[in-house]
């Protein structure tokens, strides 16, 4: 899969990177690095941060913190009919946040949290920064 980035007055392409052949990479945001940076895989094997912005890509050391979006359903009391005519009770929620590797790994939540987690989901209020995990809301002060 190859990520691109646009000038979005010409529609010329600025950057472009192969990202490799990644099957879920179009239906699962990649983990986040920062406000434009994302993981994704190398080439060769680890990973990279990608920034899209610019197209820069450096590698990602192992164990950096990244920020991943897993997907949140929950179960309606009312159902819905499909196309099919069945009733459906799951449904999607808004992704959560929460702290990973940049394979995707879970990991602990860190005891600070870069700026960027509360400004792209988070509530910041006096330094201290909100978010929604996949089962529960969390706290802790930016770094």
């Amino acid at each position: 899969m190859v990520v691109e980035g646009f000038d979005l007055a010409t529609g010329k392409t600025l950057w472009a990177y192969d990202a490799g052949p990644d099957a879920i990479l179009p239906f699962q945001p990649p983990p986040l690095l920062g406000t434009y940076v994302v993981a994704l895989p190398a080439p060769g094997g680890g990973m990279v941060a990608l920034d899209l912005a610019t197209g820069a890509h450096s590698p990602v050391p192992a164990r950096a913190v990244a920020w991943c979006q897993p997907a949140v359903t929950y179960t309606a009391q009312v159902g819905w009919r499909d196309l099919n005519g069945q009733a459906r009770y799951i449904r999607a929620g808004q992704p959560a946040l929460q702290p990973c590797r940049a394979t995707g790994a879970t990991v602990a939540t860190p005891k600070t949290v870069p700026g960027f987690v509360g400004t792209f989901v988070g509530t910041v209020v006096n330094g201290l920064t909100a978010w929604s995990e996949s089962s529960r809301v969390v706290a802790a002060p930016l770094s």
